[in-house]
């Protein structure tokens, strides 16, 4: 099967790795061969195209389901997919804070766009409890994934999660360290944009300089 009609069939997000797609995996099995297996990927990614180095990446926009060897969940209402694409978000935030990458690529800084940021505390909290728990498995994570996050990670805040009440978002930013890690961003045109005058409530003064203007030119270098 082509590449071109495995990634249109029904169910398969056709997650390309390398060049190689899900609906492959039967056959490397057989020929006992993961996916992600890394000679395969060096192979496929980084002989074939003479580079140093390739980060794998899920296809985010088409894949819900956030397993990198099965992301073949295709959402079948745009709602669904609109609601659940932080998941996305979440799975490879995960992989980046215990795959080592920011040790391996210590001037490396990544920026989390259109996800929200609701969900941030939770996963970071879960994350490091399982790190002191369980980081005899990856020993190159050398602090709290939280750590790794503060140090190299922000968060633009559309879609911005906005409850009824005004002091629960407050409270939320102050939770996820909003006053350091998130950057404002609108989207706009799309119907979904987040309005610099509306989307938030009145916010302490530190906080909205930070998110609006502070936190970006620190991240960017641009003062």
């Amino acid at each position: 099967m082509s590449l071109p009609e495995c990634s249109t069939r029904p169910g398969l997000g056709g997650r390309l790795i390398g060049r190689v797609d899900a609906c492959q995996a039967g056959e490397l099995a057989r020929a006992g061969l993961k996916g992600s297996e890394p000679d395969l990927l060096r192979e496929q990614l980084i002989d074939a195209y003479d580079v140093d180095y390739a980060i794998l990446v899920s296809r985010t926009f088409c894949n819900i389901h956030p397993d990198p060897d099965y992301a073949a969940a295709i959402a079948s209402a745009y709602i669904e997919w609109h609601c659940a694409m932080s998941f996305s978000f979440q799975a490879h935030l995960v992989s980046l804070l215990t795959e080592g990458v920011f040790e391996r690529f210590p001037g490396l800084r990544i920026v989390l766009v259109e996800g929200g940021v609701a969900w941030l505390a939770p996963l970071m909290w879960r994350l490091d409890a399982y790190w002191k728990a369980l980081r005899s498995e990856i020993p190159w994570v050398r602090k709290p994934p939280s750590e790794y996050l503060r140090d190299h990670v922000r968060l633009a805040t559309q879609p911005l999660e906005r409850p009824d009440e005004d002091r629960q978002l407050l409270e939320l930013l102050e939770i996820v360290d909003a006053e350091h890690l998130c950057m404002f961003s609108s989207d706009y045109p799309h119907w979904d944009f987040d309005s610099p005058t509306r989307a938030f409530p009145k916010l302490p003064d530190a906080m909205r300089e930070a998110i609006f203007s502070g936190n970006a030119r620190a991240f960017y270098n641009l003062d």
